[in-house]
């Protein structure tokens, strides 16, 4: 009989779970980090070599005639920012152009980007791309005016190298900022298409794909053609110059690509986001998605953290970054994009 109680208990108590959503079976330690600027968006994270939190963000205001873009520094979670940098950028047109910005950092300077549309439209006026090497220095300049950079996501930077991911171009690219010249990266494997890009102080992390002859079976859709015949995960030694692949990389990159290809070529979700495990002494990786934190090793998937404010399609985990001790850095969007926050998960 007692036995008999035991199993309607543990029955009640998955019940439980599965109504309210916990599905994780570890504590975590979870912290919201107050925002410097809660108008502004994060469009990229970093960890300096002290170990402090670094924040690129960009806002538009004046209905599109003015963006600003800012970086911001902390070492006490949010409890205070130190701004490192702040630019206005403008319309060329006030009757004509709204701007868009983006920024992104590249080591102790940023590249910022100024998307100029027709009106409220989609449509491409000019893009205007500016570099700073330095926070602490007034060298912003406008890059590239002949030639402008189209569209890229991500960089990796090792000492003065800055390397970008040029979705344009499908390519991984060293960017040199002195001439203003994008030249392909050495050693970096034949591949076809680089879905993402992370990156920290010394290796770029892809997931990209790869040429794969598919059978009559699966060409003609009798068969499934699993991602791990054409995902590829590389990891990119900036310092030797020297690229790896590896199991457990592989197998994130195609968790990667299920998570957000979902099996349907044509009806992609929302991207995940990942980071090294940078406190682990074997190779790990954080996969963040709207269903949640998870992390693989050698051992497979854990689930490490789930929220079910992330959940549906109108949410998205944007940014990742951890720490040499371990503690993870999400930022998120939700209800809809109404909402975003910066939360701190210690494992």
């Amino acid at each position: 009989m007692r036995n008999k109680h035991i199993e309607y208990l543990i029955i009640i108590i998955a019940i439980l779970c599965c109504v309210t959503g916990c599905t994780s079976t570890k504590n975590r330690d979870t912290e919201t980090i107050p925002l410097p600027d809660e108008e502004a968006t994060v469009s990229d994270m970093s960890i300096d070599e002290e170990g402090n939190l670094i924040l690129a963000m960009d806002k538009t205001s004046t209905g599109g005639l003015t963006a600003d873009v800012a970086v911001w520094k902390t070492d006490n979670d949010g409890k205070e920012w130190k701004k490192l940098f702040k630019k206005t950028l403008k319309s060329p047109d006030d009757e004509r152009i709204t701007v868009e910005p983006e920024i992104y950092i590249a080591g102790s300077g940023a590249i910022v980007r100024q998307i100029n549309y027709i009106g409220d439209s989609l449509v491409t006026d000019a893009t205007d791309t500016y570099y700073t090497s330095n926070f602490g220095r007034d060298d912003f300049k406008k890059i590239f005016q002949n030639n402008p950079i189209k569209v890229f996501d991500g960089i990796g930077c090792y000492g003065e190298e800055i390397y970008i991911n040029y979705t344009s171009d499908d390519k991984i690219m060293k960017f040199n900022p002195a001439e203003e010249m994008l030249t392909a990266a050495e050693n970096m494997g034949k591949y076809e298409s680089v879905y993402y890009m992370q990156s920290d102080s010394r290796y770029i992390y892809m997931v990209c794909s790869v040429h794969y002859e598919p059978t009559w079976e699966e060409e003609n859709g009798m068969a499934y053609v699993s991602p791990s015949k054409f995902i590829r995960g590389r990891r990119y030694d900036m310092q030797k110059k020297e690229v790896a692949e590896t199991e457990v990389l592989n197998q994130l990159a195609v968790r990667f690509y299920e998570k957000w290809q979902s099996g349907d070529a044509d009806s992609y979700k929302q991207r995940p986001v990942f980071f090294p495990d940078l406190a682990s002494e074997e190779e790990a990786y954080y996969l963040a998605h709207n269903d949640g934190l998870f992390r693989l090793d050698k051992n497979g998937e854990e689930l490490i953290y789930e929220d079910k404010s992330w959940k549906g399609e109108e949410n998205e985990v944007l940014e990742i970054v951890v720490t040499a001790d371990g503690d993870i850095y999400l930022y998120v969007f939700k209800d809809h994009y109404t909402n975003h926050e910066l939360v701190k998960i210690t494992p």
